[in-house]
């Protein structure tokens, strides 16, 4: 036997290469703790990839032109608080966001997928306010306060779920 070696040690009493599926710390006792090291190179590539196949898209967002965008809950959720609690309260597969352009909320989905995007200097200033708006984490110059500010007034949004 190998008097409980891991094959990673194992491999490396042995002097050969072993391939690393991650970290396996905190063995004994009744649980281990497995890491995976390159899962955030893997989530984020996989925020990318969401963003180029929208097929398991589960939400439509509508811009103040009727441009229909097609993205998914967890992302809203993961990059807005606000967003995150309309599509918790409201789990229906529409949500109309007044006054914000399909420009403007292409240029946001990009950001909240990529966490970048490059936009003409003349839209800066409305871009980051309306991302303050929706609490667009990154650009939002921080946390929104819910108690103070009403979706309908202070967001934009018609709270309107179809």
């Amino acid at each position: 036997g190998t008097g409980g070696a891991s094959k990673r040690d194992r491999g490396a009493e042995e002097g050969g290469a072993v391939q690393d599926p991650g970290v396996i710390t905190g063995v004994g006792g009744s649980t281990v703790h497995l890491q995976w090291g390159s899962f955030p190179s893997w989530s984020s590539g996989s925020w990318s990839s969401l963003y180029r196949d929208r097929r398991l898209a589960d939400i439509t967002l509508l811009s103040q032109e009727m441009v229909s965008f097609r993205v998914h809950k967890v992302v809203l959720g993961a990059s807005s608080r606000l967003l995150e609690r309309l599509v918790v309260e409201n789990p229906t597969p529409l949500l109309f966001l007044r006054g914000i352009s399909s420009s403007m909320l292409e240029v946001l989905i990009q950001f909240v997928y990529l966490g970048e995007v490059e936009v003409p200097q003349d839209m800066v200033e409305e871009l980051l306010e309306t991302a303050q708006d929706l609490g667009v984490q990154g650009l939002d110059g921080g946390e929104p306060d819910f108690r103070q500010q009403t979706e309908e007034t202070q967001y934009g949004l018609s709270g309107t779920w179809f």
